[in-house]
């Protein structure tokens, strides 16, 4: 592992620590509640639940590995910073392109309005070219495609 790598996980490790204190694990009824209030269409709900639990298990200040293009996920859905935020590096070569105009670190406290509407533009991003938004998370693809996803919100009141 090179001294960058060792550098780049240890930042990433102390950031989740010292954002704890403003993060939230939600509850799956209560997620799902939050969702729909958040304007998720009813129908979605189930699959945004699955993802969230399969990406974060529901906790709004994770952190994902060092991904092999040098990239981390960040969040309750694992937003990559290669492409949907601001994540500062030391590599001048990488490009991050930032499309949801958002410093990472609002995406891993326990406000996630700003995350749907970061997300929305991903689904949507992934429905154009692939015609399923949901594709854009392996997560999702991996545990939540074509699978009965009603025990995600079973009980809840949404």
């Amino acid at each position: 592992m090179s001294r960058f790598t060792q550098l780049m996980l240890a930042s990433v490790g102390l950031l989740a620590v010292l954002n704890a204190g403003h993060a939230k694990v939600f509850g799956r009824c209560e997620l799902a509640r939050k969702l729909k209030a958040l304007g998720i269409p009813k129908y979605q709900i189930a699959d945004w639940v699955c993802l969230a639990y399969h990406e974060s298990r529901y906790n709004t200040a994770a952190v994902g590995r060092l991904n092999r293009d040098g990239s981390v996920d960040h969040g309750l859905f694992q937003i990559s910073d290669i492409y949907w935020c601001d994540w500062k590096s030391n590599e001048p070569h990488r490009r991050y392109k930032n499309v949801c105009r958002k410093n990472c670190n609002s995406f891993r406290d326990n406000n996630i309005a700003d995350d749907l509407v970061c997300v929305r533009k991903i689904y949507m991003e992934h429905q154009r070219l692939q015609g399923n938004g949901f594709l854009a998370w392996v997560a999702w693809r991996s545990h939540c495609q074509n699978r009965n996803l009603q025990s995600y919100i079973r009980g809840c009141r949404v």
